[in-house]
């Protein structure tokens, strides 16, 4: 995995990856910016070892990361069965790198939360510009004017989705029972989210 910043450390987990009858074997990278009590994860790589599908990776959006433990949380366990007969894999950034337990705790005013998100952009701009984007955070958060440009560069490529529910609402990936993908519009995002 190229890591997004420089001096980062990237955790590997590949000695025990993750199986059940449904989800097939991944291997997992993260970077964070410690590997013994990280703070911020920047980026996470999911593999999936069996695919068929060569070099097409999926880019996924979230607001921020809960954890950056050794265990796949429910969200990417949704997202791996979701994504999994499409893709090679995913990588996984979020809008705003500090781990916290619920997104209300999240320090808007951190230094590496405030300047992540043009590092994100910058990065996903030049080397994954014709990859497919997914959005799997719900609604009303707060999302820069910027984000919302680059999302929109990603809607005329016909390359945005969502993870919504049966009912078709967007909604993040731990909220529902199963994940389903669905082509999005900037215009129909950012009604349902807070630009600042």
């Amino acid at each position: 995995m190229e890591n997004i910043l420089q001096k980062t450390k990237t955790i590997c987990y590949t000695s025990k990856p993750f199986q059940t009858s449904i989800i097939k074997k991944v291997d997992r990278e993260l970077e964070v910016d410690d590997d013994s009590t990280p703070k911020y994860k920047y980026q996470e790589q999911i593999k999936f070892l069996d695919s068929t599908i060569s070099d097409n990776l999926a880019i996924c959006l979230g607001f921020n990361p809960a954890n950056a433990s050794k265990e796949l949380d429910t969200s990417n366990k949704r997202l791996i069965n979701a994504l999994q007969e499409q893709y090679s894999g995913y990588l996984l950034f979020n809008i705003y790198p500090e781990i916290t337990e619920t997104s209300e705790q999240v320090n808007l005013d951190d230094e590496n939360n405030s300047q992540f998100l043009e590092t994100l952009i910058k990065y996903v701009s030049e080397k994954y510009s014709n990859n497919d984007i997914i959005i799997f955070f719900g609604t009303s958060y707060v999302i820069s004017e910027n984000l919302k440009v680059f999302l929109d560069g990603a809607l005329q490529k016909e390359r945005l989705y969502k993870t919504t529910n049966k009912k078709n609402e967007f909604r993040h990936p731990a909220s529902v029972g199963k994940v389903y993908l669905k082509k999005i519009s900037v215009k129909d995002f950012v009604e349902k989210c807070y630009i600042k």
